[in-house]
């Protein structure tokens, strides 16, 4: 069992909870201090310390049988490490870096080589690739979205005219039942994932009652329709959610008389200049 020293090494702990602690712990790494690895030169300092434009040439290490650039979220990690790969007696060049500069220098060595965060330690260890270390670097991995923009990753929306109708001709009648559902729209994975064919996922706009319970009903009817080999789910859809407010002003393959679609943001209104032209 180990024992966090630091904001960085608890947001490290807790990363795995969920999207929001996964965001903290990135957040983390760019304010941190963080400290690599660096080939050995006599006479240097225990700790070299590095800024912004200095050449660094990184101490690589052998993790899982690929060679990868190892970094620490603090000097006991590095300790540990060393101890642990019987590295403690040899001579070592350790260097520290403000996190967000450190991150922005390992993408400029493009995709050659992946990034472990305490390797060998009994914390376990990350790995973090080109794609995720410039998406820290950038900020947009600090994002979280809205619930429908998470919702909505990875899927595309399927318009009525394209959808199968084995799908929507029985959910349209299984949704006549349900006088809360005022409309609703079928998305599909862009790239399912092995090993489903297919998976579809029905949006819906609901008003009153309980929206869970619809849900589930939902989603037990489509599941129950769709062909072997294909995955399904349901989620509900809020107008005031920007993930989904624009999709639900799109053609939907089932809708009520009484749909109201979320109304459309007003235009600011042009300002008059002295001259009397519009800016």
């Amino acid at each position: 069992m180990w024992n966090p020293i630091n904001d960085l090494e608890r947001a490290y702990q807790d990363a795995h909870l969920g999207l929001e602690e996964t965001v903290e712990y990135f957040r983390q790494l760019r304010e941190s201090i963080l400290i690599f690895l660096v080939p050995y030169k006599p006479g240097m300092a225990a700790l070299q310390q590095f800024g912004v434009g200095k050449t660094i040439t990184f101490t690589t290490l052998s993790i899982s049988g690929e060679q990868m650039i190892p970094i620490f979220t603090s000097s006991e990690r590095v300790e540990e490490a060393l101890k642990n790969a019987g590295m403690w007696d040899k001579k070592n060049g350790v260097a520290e870096m403000l996190g967000k500069e450190l991150l922005h220098v390992l993408t400029m060595q493009g995709d050659t080589f992946k990034v472990a965060v305490n390797p060998g330690c009994s914390c376990g260890s990350r790995i973090m690739d080109f794609k995720m270390l410039q998406s820290i670097v950038d900020g947009s991995a600090l994002e979280i979205g809205s619930p429908g923009e998470r919702a909505m990753g990875g899927l595309c929306i399927s318009l009525p005219e394209s959808q199968p109708e084995s799908l929507k001709g029985p959910l349209s009648k299984f949704l006549g039942t349900l006088p809360e559902v005022k409309a609703a729209w079928l998305f599909n994975e862009e790239e399912p994932k092995k090993p489903f064919e297919q998976v579809y996922v029905v949006g819906l706009a609901v008003a009153g009652g309980n929206a869970e319970e619809i849900r589930q009903e939902a989603a037990l009817a489509l599941a129950s329709i769709c062909p072997p080999g294909w995955s399904s789910r349901a989620i509900i859809m809020d107008a005031k959610d920007p993930g989904f407010t624009d999709i639900m002003r799109c053609p939907s393959f089932y809708r009520t008389a009484d749909y109201e679609p979320p109304p459309k943001e007003a235009e600011p209104t042009p300002t008059a200049a002295p001259d009397g032209k519009k800016i």
